[in-house]
């Protein structure tokens, strides 16, 4: 839930994935979030900072299959183990709709 609404400021997020360990079903540190629009990632890059629960967080331009439109989603290291999906789209709906 964090993670969705901190970047809700940077565009609509569409969906918000946080992957998880199999067996134990803790959170493996990474996600990825799916932006409406492409310019929503690009505004996530430009601000060269991102923290969500006073930890730095670092996302990054996810890779695009091969003849697809501009990539919407991008990818999200260092989360603690204990961050939400809703977080992650939270954070991430600034920058846009996050799908």
């Amino acid at each position: 839930k964090d993670l969705t609404e901190y970047l809700s400021r940077f565009g609509e997020v569409v969906d918000c994935t946080i992957k998880t360990d199999p067996v134990t079903g803790r959170s493996r540190g990474f996600g990825f979030v799916l932006f409406k629009d492409a310019a929503s990632v690009e505004k996530v890059l430009e601000l060269k900072e991102h923290k969500l629960d006073g930890k730095l967080i670092d996302p990054k331009r996810a890779k695009a299959l091969k003849g697809k439109e501009p990539p919407k989603k991008v990818f999200v290291g260092g989360l603690s183990p204990d961050t939400s999906e809703e977080q992650i789209k939270e954070y991430f709906g600034a920058f846009g709709e996050v799908q």
